[in-house]
């Protein structure tokens, strides 16, 4: 397997955090035969012996931890659109429910707002998991921005480089500004990107609800913006299309991250 380092031995986290794409316990001697990468012996972690995170990681003996959170999945595409397909659905069904006639506007508003809520960390993960795991894109992320300068990095550094990216990932960017999102998405896949015009204006009406309380500027004064179930609903449905040609667009990445 490309992505498989197999440890004839147990993998103990002692200290830091590592992240990786799978971690196997009780790995059978064919994994050896086929994985890119051999330890033999014991894999002790720290700060300093850590590992890149877009390689899968077998041992024939155990995985443990000596701290919490020492051990780290990279959750999968799947993951993340399963992740947001059941927080759209608690929404849909919190939607159905009877509420007094003067707090379905209140109610509908933070629905909306949670909507685009779960897009973000939806684009946030998904770029994340795309990038930690698969060599190619961790590679074209670090040479499209500014997170790390491996001509700089010691030997400590470039073990610690996972940690760094997944910072920048989650730090560096304001995911309801789907143009920006749409640069580095563009840079590093080497696609394009779905056209979002309808969902930015939605994401703007977001902004007003979450941040003015649900009201929002006319001409010199504020009114009061009434959020209908319609309005959730179209957001949803709007959504829904941008993932799925986002999805489409990126079958190349995906396929690439679950290959073995």
């Amino acid at each position: 397997m490309k992505d498989l380092v197999y440890v004839n031995g147990n993998i103990v986290a002692k200290s830091g955090r590592h992240l990786a794409k799978e971690w196997i316990t009780l790995a059978p001697n064919e994994y050896k035969c086929n994985a890119a990468k051999v330890i033999e012996g014991d894999l002790y972690l720290d700060e300093k012996n850590q590992f890149l995170s877009y390689f899968r990681y077998a041992a024939s003996g155990g995985v443990s931890s000596l701290i919490i959170g020492g051990i780290e999945t990279i959750p999968s595409p799947k993951n993340i659109r399963e992740l947001y397909d059941d927080d759209v659905k608690k929404i849909e069904e919190l939607l159905q429910f009877q509420v007094p006639e003067h707090l379905e506007s209140d109610r509908n508003r933070h629905l909306y707002v949670g909507i685009i809520s779960d897009l973000e960390l939806f684009l946030t993960e998904l770029l994340s998991c795309l990038v930690l795991g698969n060599e190619h894109y961790y590679n074209r992320f670090i040479e499209n921005t500014d997170c790390v300068d491996t001509t700089k990095m010691n030997k400590e550094e470039l073990y610690n480089a996972p940690l760094k990216i997944h910072r920048y990932i989650h730090k560096n960017y304001n995911y309801h500004r789907l143009y920006d999102v749409g640069i580095i998405y563009t840079a590093v896949f080497n696609t394009d990107f779905p056209k979002y015009d309808r969902l930015q204006k939605m994401i703007d009406t977001r902004h007003d609800l979450a941040h003015r309380g649900g009201y929002t500027l006319k001409e010199h004064q504020i009114v009061h913006l009434n959020v209908t179930k319609d309005m959730v609903y179209n957001l949803i449905k709007e959504c829904d299309i941008f993932i799925n040609d986002l999805i489409n667009m990126l079958k190349e990445p995906i396929a690439k991250w679950e290959v073995k």
